[in-house]
């Protein structure tokens, strides 16, 4: 959790400045790579039963980590585009404070501030056919992956507590001593940090 934290919050320092440089978004990038380390990692652990609680479902758990990490993902890729549009003023409020409550790790307000921003693109009628387009579609986008993380993050925390979808896991990593395969300096520095 504390890795997509960090991506809401360089996700958020881009929207809030449109005129950033290519150099401010390379520590994005960077805790992008973190993340998706980290997701692998722990799809490598659940293969071991012990790794998951009684009643969980690994399989369940390795889809839900996939589903957030994708809508991460985007998420970030979205803000950045945002940053070079110029919303209107409530969009751009509305986009900012699902990114904020996601650094909180509120994700039902992040949940509710991207359903708002919704609603103020409809409220704006069809999408134009000039170079607004572009950032109605992604702003719409964004929203629509802000609800997806709030979705999947309920439902890991669901998963952990079912046993549906219970049978032999196997995850596409395979661990070597609790590390990523050739991850081992990459993995070193992150821990250190």
């Amino acid at each position: 959790m504390a890795r997509a934290r960090k991506v809401a919050a360089l996700a958020l320092e881009l929207l809030d400045n449109p005129r950033h440089s290519t150099g401010a978004v390379r520590p994005l990038d960077r805790q992008l790579i973190r993340l998706n380390e980290a997701a692998l990692m722990i799809d490598g652990q659940l293969a071991d039963p012990r790794a998951v609680a009684d009643g969980s479902s690994a399989q369940l758990l390795h889809q839900r980590l996939f589903d957030a990490e994708l809508a991460l993902t985007n998420i970030a890729r979205f803000a950045r585009a945002m940053a070079g549009f110029r919303l209107p003023a409530p969009q751009h409020f509305e986009a900012r404070l699902a990114l904020r409550d996601l650094v909180r790790g509120d994700n039902e307000a992040a949940r509710t501030h991207a359903a708002r921003l919704i609603g103020l693109l409809r409220e704006g009628g069809l999408i134009p056919a000039d170079e607004d387009r572009a950032a109605v579609v992604i702003a719409h986008r964004f929203a629509g992956s802000v609800i997806d993380l709030a979705d999947a993050l309920t439902a890991w925390e669901a998963a952990g507590a079912s046993r549906e979808g219970e049978g032999a896991f196997q995850p596409q990593v395979r661990l070597a001593g609790g590390w990523l395969p050739g991850s081992a300096m990459v993995s070193n520095t992150a821990s250190l940090e």
